[in-house]
């Protein structure tokens, strides 16, 4: 059998592929690290026993964060300061499920929301983000929607 929680624990919390930051929840700006590779080190922290706590548990850490989904508008500087600390043009989350069911982007681009509620309890919304260069597009049953890029 799979043991989810050994098969985390391989993972990073945040990658950057590209120009894109891939989180659960969001990176907020008042992480402790400069890197993905301290990022994703100081999640793991709660991940694994005999360690300081760590950013899995905390409501500002990557998995929990939903400032730029729920945040007003001052949310953006925040967020710009996020991706150039980590090279990045938009940031790509879940976490916080989208009431309209349909991929959502704010701030130009540079923060989509991906959680359209997949699971039947959230209204079965089937999406797909696809990313190609700068153009950013939500994929539905019924058809490509363009998103705004950064």
């Amino acid at each position: 059998p799979i043991c989810y929680g050994r098969w985390l624990r391989t993972h990073a919390t945040v990658v950057r592929i590209n120009d894109t930051l891939f989180v659960h929840g969001g990176v907020s700006p008042v992480v402790p690290a400069r890197t993905l590779a301290e990022l994703n080190a100081w999640v793991r922290q709660d991940l694994l026993p005999g360690n300081p706590p760590g950013g899995a548990r905390t409501p500002q850490g990557p998995l929990w964060f939903r400032g730029y989904a729920l945040g007003d508008d001052s949310a953006e500087a925040p967020l710009d300061m996020v991706l150039g600390r980590f090279g990045a043009k938009r940031m790509v989350m879940g976490h916080t499920t989208e009431s309209a069911g349909r991929i959502r982007a704010r701030f130009g681009g540079k923060a989509v929301f991906i959680d359209t509620g997949l699971s039947e309890g959230y209204g079965h919304h089937l999406a797909a983000l696809e990313l190609r260069g700068d153009t950013v597009t939500a994929l539905y049953p019924e058809g490509r929607v363009p998103l705004t890029a950064p």
